[in-house]
């Protein structure tokens, strides 16, 4: 389905049931200056029929970022690291 179709059809769905969001957000600060700081976010979303209660959708959603590092060492060090974890 594409997205703007998707989004019309939660939209509708939004309006007639439950939504629900939670998250969890991690930051971590090295003690040693060399090592970046790194925030990493991870979102729940849940949609409900407001008659049944039944899920009528959910989904993840989240990122991850390192700050103070230099665009090079972002690309040439991190990035892969996290394309391959994924």
């Amino acid at each position: 389905m594409y997205l703007v179709q998707y989004q019309t059809l939660l939209m509708k769905q939004k309006s007639d049931g439950i939504f629900h969001a939670t998250g969890v957000s991690i930051v971590i600060h090295p003690q040693n200056p060399f090592v970046p700081i790194i925030h990493m976010n991870v979102r729940y979303f849940e949609l409900r029929d407001k008659t049944d209660n039944e899920i009528i959708d959910a989904w993840f959603g989240g990122g991850i970022d390192v700050s103070s590092i230099s665009k090079q060492i972002r690309h040439n060090v991190f990035s892969p690291i996290y394309k391959t974890s994924l």
